[in-house]
């Protein structure tokens, strides 16, 4: 297993950029921005910050502004724009907010500005291979866009069906995933995984862990999909549960992969009694775990090779002593990154852990 030392830690760090190592964090009521090496003085702490080709983009909370950033030197401040957590590829969300109070969104070409849309449409957007879809989240419904906004299709995904402890209840979108031949992958929350005809709508591949499906011939049941995640390298979708993983062709919904933790990595993951996906990164996905069950929030996390089937690294960020004396853990709602020599991790108290592969 690869060794990696703790060589830092900073505290009141509120983002953190893994393919620079920039950070912004909080002291006396100021924000601060380590970028490109320099210490740059802000109103407030930077909320999010992230590499998109040459330039780095800074967003920040209450001011709803996106700074635009080649190296330290600030390029340009877009209002009202955000880079959010789902993809987007290489564009910023404008946002506004309509007279019946309804959110509206377009995309912006990164670092130019322009609108994607001819016009701020009544979705949350997503981007990929180039194309454009939305997503209603009150009425649960997905559809393509062309670039006037309109809609090319739509599906409602509580078609799709209920779940076992309450058919009634209507599924939701988890992820929309990608793109590959034609189809459109989204996996949902009762744990469907389906793929669309992009010209049509029309349902190809349904594929279910749900008990409510297994008496409907639509659907290939799967046991235990987990949480799953697209990977653009080789078109392929990358099931991660408790158990083990599964790796799908997006093209064809086959299985090309299959393996148990315990039977390839005996004494990786298994050896946690628990543990929770945090980031997914092509080849590895970073993880929280915890030997026990301990009430005082989570301590250990690692990084688990896809290809070499075995983990690569696991330790514990914050000891059990401190956990149980302050309440400090690591929680899903903070980064916990793995890039390359390095890891980053943020810890409940905002404190970023920096560790370096010996």
């Amino acid at each position: 297993m690869t060794e990696y030392i703790l060589t830092d830690k900073i505290r009141n760090v509120w983002a953190v950029n893994p393919a620079t190592g920039d950070y912004s964090y909080e002291q006396d009521g100021r924000g601060y921005l380590y970028l490109d090496g320099v210490l740059l003085e802000q109103e407030e702490a930077a909320l999010d910050i992230v590499s998109v080709g040459d330039y780095v983009y800074v967003s920040d909370g209450s001011l709803g502004t996106l700074a635009v950033y080649s190296g330290h030197s600030l390029i340009q401040v877009f209002d009202k724009v955000y880079i959010p957590k789902r993809g987007v590829g290489p564009y910023a969300v404008h946002y506004v907010r309509g007279e019946d109070f309804v959110a509206y969104e377009n995309l912006l070409s990164l670092p130019d500005g322009q609108p994607l849309l001819a016009q701020s449409v009544p979705y949350s957007l997503y981007v990929r291979e180039g194309m454009v879809f939305g997503h209603d989240l009150y009425r649960q419904v997905i559809c393509p866009l062309d670039h006037s906004g309109q809609p090319l299709w739509s599906y409602r995904i509580m078609r799709l069906g209920g779940a076992p402890y309450s058919p009634n209840a209507k599924d939701q979108l988890e992820s929309l995933l990608g793109v590959a031949a034609g189809l459109l992958w989204i996996y949902t929350d009762f744990g469907r995984l389906v793929a669309f005809d992009l010209s049509t709508g029309e349902l190809i591949h349904r594929l279910s862990s749900n008990p409510y499906d297994s008496t409907n011939p639509r659907y290939t049941m799967v046991e235990s999909l987990g949480d799953c995640f697209f990977r653009e390298e080789d078109k392929t979708i990358v099931s991660i549960n408790s158990l083990g993983v599964r790796i799908f062709d997006a093209a064809t919904a086959a299985c090309l992969e299959r393996y148990r933790f315990a039977d390839v990595d005996p004494d990786g993951i298994p050896a946690f009694k628990y543990f929770a996906i945090a980031q997914f990164q092509g080849d590895y996905f970073t993880f929280r775990a915890e030997w026990d069950g301990a009430s005082s929030g989570w301590g250990w996390a690692g990084v688990f090779d896809l290809k070499a089937r075995s983990l690569l690294w696991a330790g514990e960020v914050i000891p059990s002593q401190e956990r149980e004396r302050t309440g400090n853990g690591l929680v899903a709602s903070r980064p916990l990154y793995y890039a390359g020599d390095k890891l980053y991790l943020l810890d409940a108290e905002n404190t970023l852990h920096i560790y370096q592969r010996s």
